[in-house]
């Protein structure tokens, strides 16, 4: 006979049961406090973003002791040197957006920025204070405070880009053009520009060593020049692949030279095939020149 009080195996399974729902509800209760908790966060830190002020900056650095604009470990960029001029003067830690990523040696004109930060401090400091603790291969022409949602990468619309070469061996222009031995034929090389004067796809003039899967780029400008023994080329285009610009100077100096017809020109081209096109100019004859919003 079963003592008063005991528990049959039926109410053991059903306090089992009971406890088993119990620890399920717990469980969903800290699950939906938690995504609850998690969009409070969430809410709080968007309105703390706009609470933020974005600042956008016009720099100009010469690119020749710089492993390019972006951020790299244990190596001199510029958006590292800004960025660590931006703690010193504010002591915040930010990250900047630039317009684009140019490579080591390749120089700015007016490359664009922009960082959110709360600092206090007037617009005008960030030019003047962000200078002072810069070194002299890198400055900032202007800051200006815009709108929360402006990224400079996003944002732009156009940019453009120059390359120089030099007739002749020139001391002061070494580390800013390409000097070129020999006869350069500028009006050949002008004749073959309306070939990339479109939406077109770059793949034949882009490294390989990208990242990109779109390589269609807009190209709404380009043309060759010559200023005394100056030879200038400019590029205006939506966007711009991985060396490209300078994948495009190799071979208009190859059609200079007489070496590569406009119709093999065509041909690279549409080959779609990086091995197709002639050899990357180097970097030091390379300009960011304007970005357009």
């Amino acid at each position: 006979m079963r003592p008063a009080g005991a528990l049959t195996v039926t109410d053991v399974s059903q306090i089992k049961k009971y406890r088993k729902r119990v620890e399920n509800a717990t469980i969903l209760f800290k699950f939906y406090l938690s995504l609850a908790e998690r969009d409070r966060l969430f809410y709080l830190s968007i309105e703390s973003w706009k609470m933020m002020r974005n600042i956008k900056l016009i720099i100009e650095y010469e690119g020749t002791k710089f492993c390019g604009w972006q951020y790299q470990p244990n190596c001199r960029t510029v958006q590292g040197v800004i960025e660590d001029a931006i703690l010193r003067l504010t002591h915040e830690r930010t990250r900047i957006t630039g317009s684009g990523r140019t490579d080591s040696g390749v120089h700015a004109l007016e490359q664009v920025a922009n960082f959110r930060i709360d600092s206090p401090h007037p617009i005008h400091v960030f030019r003047t204070g962000l200078n002072a603790w810069l070194p002299d291969d890198v400055k900032i022409i202007d800051a200006q405070e815009v709108d929360i949602y402006f990224n400079a990468c996003r944002d732009a619309r156009w940019r453009r880009y120059r390359y120089q070469v030099m007739r002749r061996f020139s001391p002061i222009h070494r580390r800013h053009a390409l000097y070129v031995k020999g006869d350069l034929d500028v009006e050949r090389m002008q004749k073959a520009v309306p070939i990339i004067l479109d939406t077109l796809n770059f793949r034949s003039f882009c490294s390989p060593k990208t990242d990109s899967t779109n390589f269609y780029v807009q190209v709404i400008d380009c043309f060759w020049k010559q200023e005394g023994e100056m030879i200038i080329f400019e590029i205006c285009a939506n966007r711009f692949l991985y060396s490209m610009v300078r994948i495009l100077v190799g071979s208009f100096l190859e059609i200079g030279k007489n070496k590569l017809s406009i119709h093999e020109m065509k041909e690279i081209l549409t080959a779609q095939d990086r091995s197709k096109a002639p050899a990357t100019a180097q970097a030091k004859g390379l300009f960011l020149v304007h970005v357009t919003y």
